[in-house]
């Protein structure tokens, strides 16, 4: 079942939005409902907002996941513990 919300966005960000969206032929709402569906399988939407935020002071984020994900395809593991990164092998 869909259900119509209502949320206020600027103007300016929607039709951005919007426009990307069109380039990339999605529906405005299918991003949204995927990051929705991403916090809730987290668990936190603070959570999620804090990770996004340090991902975007890292330079080239494609570059970053594409290391994590690579590192996991050999077995290594990325964990924070007490604001301390920590890389186990």
């Amino acid at each position: 079942m869909k259900k119509q919300t209502g949320v206020w966005v600027d103007a300016a960000v929607w039709q951005a939005y919007r426009d990307l969206c069109s380039r990339e032929k999605l529906r405005p709402a299918e991003p949204i409902e995927k990051f929705l569906r991403f916090i809730l399988h987290g668990g936190s939407a603070l959570s999620i907002l804090n990770w996004l935020e340090k991902t975007e002071k890292v330079e080239g984020f494609e570059a970053y996941a594409r290391v994590l994900l690579e590192w996991y395809r050999n077995g290594k593991l990325w964990i924070y513990i007490s604001q301390m990164k920590m890389r186990l092998q």
